[in-house]
């Protein structure tokens, strides 16, 4: 063999060789592009089932919390009245005890005199 054809050669598989990995990473890249269509599918299909989960719980507050924040307001509501009119009961029952403790004291006052 010549030395021109060695030298030819060497370039040869020196390509040759440049291909070769090439060729590998490649397929490097194909497996990476998988692997991250993968994870964007899987993404996705999270994504969806996120998303359900949402409307499940919108469909619970709506259905089951809602009337039951509304039921216990207006036994708050109720409870608050309620609270109001003993409160003024007992404002005019000590009004009451009031008036009538100055009445005796006004009797024993006038018996006294």
């Amino acid at each position: 063999m010549t030395e021109f054809e060695m030298m030819i050669l060497e370039k040869l598989n020196s390509i040759d060789n440049r291909l070769n990995s090439m060729e590998s990473g490649q397929k490097k890249m194909q497996a990476d592009i998988k692997e991250l269509q993968n994870a964007q599918v899987e993404m996705l299909n999270r994504q969806e089932q996120l998303a359900s989960d949402v409307k499940s719980i919108k469909i619970t507050l709506e259905n089951e919390v809602a009337p039951s924040i509304k039921t216990l307001t207006e036994y708050q509501i109720d409870d608050s009245h309620r609270l109001q009119s003993i409160e003024k009961d007992v404002q005019e029952l000590n009004d009451n005890m009031a008036i009538d403790e100055v009445i005796a004291g006004l009797q024993e006052l006038k018996v006294n005199h």
